[in-house]
């Protein structure tokens, strides 16, 4: 009973609540500057800090990571600004980095194995050389909204330095979240008057759909089973377009039936041509033009799309 539920649900309630607001605490105020109660800290103190597997609310001032702390392990950052610090040939290895700045940073050959940045500010940020995993990066929604231009500059980044050093598994990853990213900023760009309306509704509709039906040509098998389900709805939908307008084995027909609706569909579509099932009428011969030519530019698409899956 709803009465009996009751406080279970009140309880439940609030926790979410609570945990909201410890979440929220936790993020940036501003995305660009660190919260509150932050400490300055030189190479002495962070080494020091390192040894308690934690830094926490702490502004690095070097322009350069210590090059003796090469390769760091388990590790926690938590609101830590490294804007502008160059890092050299470091090696991270299972770091967490929450809340923390990298504005201008530079990451010059530098490997980050089983770590994960969240709502990170990496606004231009350079990579060269360097081994990072895109989805290590997590971002809350908030950002997608207010900040889309920092995860476009991000992963185009990302997908530059994955496609210089042929790590063909990041730059699918960093491609399809630069994609993704740049459909967040539309808005952002149409408030600026970048695009108009018509553009931003054709950009959002075209990026949604390319995503969708191929995962961005990414995903073929995804590509091949829209096909199948595309195709099956014209075959229905050509039962009734077509209606009197076929020759069945050199019969005209009043009622396409669904076996053969399909079988005309697809073959038209396939490009596969006339069989034992012929437009009869003009209408009929006219339509079976525009299937034909449909057809034609689907396969074309869905050749390139193999061509940038397995071959590119």
């Amino acid at each position: 009973p709803r009465s009996t539920l009751f406080p279970y649900t009140t309880l439940f309630r609030s926790v979410q609540i609570e945990c909201t607001r410890i979440r929220c605490d936790a993020m940036l105020a501003d995305f660009f500057r660190l919260n509150d109660n932050f400490k300055e800290i030189d190479e002495n103190d962070l080494r020091s800090r390192i040894r308690e597997a934690s830094i926490k609310d702490a502004l690095y001032r070097p322009d350069r990571w210590p090059e003796h702390l090469n390769s760091i392990r388990d590790i926690i950052f938590v609101n830590v600004s490294f804007s502008k610090t160059e890092f050299r040939k470091q090696t991270f290895t299972k770091c967490k980095f929450i809340d923390c700045l990298f504005i201008g940073s530079q990451f010059i050959e530098v490997e980050f194995h089983g770590c994960r940045f969240e709502n990170c500010n990496m606004y231009k940020s350079s990579f060269k050389g360097c081994y990072l995993d895109p989805s290590s990066f997590i971002y809350d929604k908030i950002y997608r909204k207010t900040h889309a231009n920092i995860g476009v500059g991000l992963y185009q980044s990302l997908l530059e330095v994955a496609s210089s050093e042929k790590q063909a598994g990041f730059e699918r990853k960093a491609d399809i979240a630069f994609r993704r990213w740049k459909r967040d900023q539309l808005p952002y760009d149409y408030k600026n008057a970048r695009i108009n309306g018509f553009e931003r509704a054709y950009m959002w509709a075209s990026n949604f759909v390319y995503e969708m039906t191929s995962g961005y040509g990414y995903m073929p098998g995804r590509f091949v089973a829209f096909t199948l389900i595309l195709f099956t709805a014209l075959s229905l939908l050509n039962m009734a377009l077509l209606r009197g307008g076929l020759k069945v084995d050199g019969n005209y027909v009043v009622d396409v039936g669904l076996f053969d609706s399909i079988f005309y569909t697809y073959s038209m579509m396939t490009a596969l041509g006339f069989s034992s099932i012929t437009p009869a009428t003009s209408a009929a011969k006219i339509y079976a033009v525009a299937l034909a030519l449909t057809g034609i530019g689907w396969l074309g698409l869905f050749t390139s799309l193999l061509v940038k899956r397995f071959l590119k």
